[in-house]
């Protein structure tokens, strides 16, 4: 039986970690010169960082999960999004032979190189060099115009990590184009909040994400259930929680209080979009000056919130 021929396809290569407005900029030149070459706008990315092998120390935080990173590219308009496991063969991979593998098995005929990207085992620095080796291939290398985001400049999945890191979720979900977001299943905690009358869902969070620094925050939280997905204001505290724990070395925790919100969570997926930063976290001398906080920062929340959920 004759194979059916691979539809001819126009790349762009990358992580594409968090699909950020700097990828969305080189996924729009993607589609518009796909429209105008009649080829297919394709993403190639990897299933793990290419740092995972070579350097697994310094793999950075992840903004979003594979699955989310592919559904977030086919919504901004890529048709198609080839995943290829970043082994040592292809770690090994000039870049003419990493070209010619993509035309060959995948029918690239075209290929977006974003601002200061490159591939290749033998690290091409020049965009002419791409040219030149892609020409003789018998594909086109196109350079995506670079994007910086007004009052901030160029944006990187680095620079949005930091901001993470530094709590300013508010500037990196501007950077991301949507809401910075984790998940993560309830899991048991200390049970305190319950007693002080704010009953918190304690969240397993995967330890490769970037977290936030600590501190709370105002929330949209999200359960999904077959056929529906609910939706709540959260206030979230990240962090030690050093009123209460007074352990040598406490755990990080990610905690949720769903306002307005009743019932069992425990063993549930929680989906959190952070929308701003209300305060760092703090030792408090009593649990009743605690108390009082939580009563402020739930109206903070609210009031943050007043027009996301």
């Amino acid at each position: 039986m004759t194979r059916p021929e691979a539809p001819r396809r126009i790349a762009a290569i990358g992580t594409f970690d968090g699909v950020h407005l700097g990828h969305r900029a080189v996924v729009d030149y993607l589609v518009a010169e796909g429209r105008v070459r009649g080829l297919v706008p394709t993403v190639v990315t990897f299933s793990s960082h290419p740092l995972a092998l070579v350097r697994p120390e310094r793999v950075p935080k992840s903004l979003c999960h594979l699955s989310q990173r592919q559904q977030r590219l086919l919504h901004a308009g890529v048709r198609d999004v080839i995943v290829l496991p970043f082994d040592e063969p292809l770690r090994r991979m000039t870049a003419h032979d990493f070209i010619a593998m993509l035309h060959d098995r995948y029918g690239v005929d075209a290929i977006v190189l974003g601002f200061n990207n490159s591939f290749g085992s033998d690290r091409l620095r020049d965009f002419e060099d791409y040219v030149n080796v892609a020409h003789g291939i018998g594909v086109d290398m196109l350079q995506a115009p670079r994007y910086e985001y007004p009052g901030f400049g160029e944006v990187s999945s680095t620079a949005i990590r930091h901001l993470i890191a530094s709590g300013d979720v508010t500037t990196a979900s501007r950077l991301l184009g949507h809401p910075l977001s984790l998940s993560g299943k309830v899991v048991g905690g200390h049970r305190l909040g319950r007693t002080i009358g704010f009953p918190t869902a304690n969240l397993d969070i995967d330890p490769a994400c970037a977290i936030p620094a600590e501190g709370v925050y105002a929330c949209r939280a999200s359960i999904s259930a077959p056929g529906s997905t609910k939706h709540y204001k959260a206030m979230v505290n990240i962090g030690y929680r050093p009123t209460i724990d007074i352990s040598t070395q406490p755990p990080l925790t990610v905690e949720a209080y769903l306002i307005d919100f009743t019932g069992n969570l425990y063993g549930k997926e929680i989906t959190l979009e952070f929308i701003c930063r209300l305060r760092p976290e703090q030792k408090f001398d009593s649990l009743d000056s605690l108390i009082a906080q939580l009563h402020s920062d739930r109206e903070a929340a609210i009031h943050c919130l007043q027009s996301y959920v």
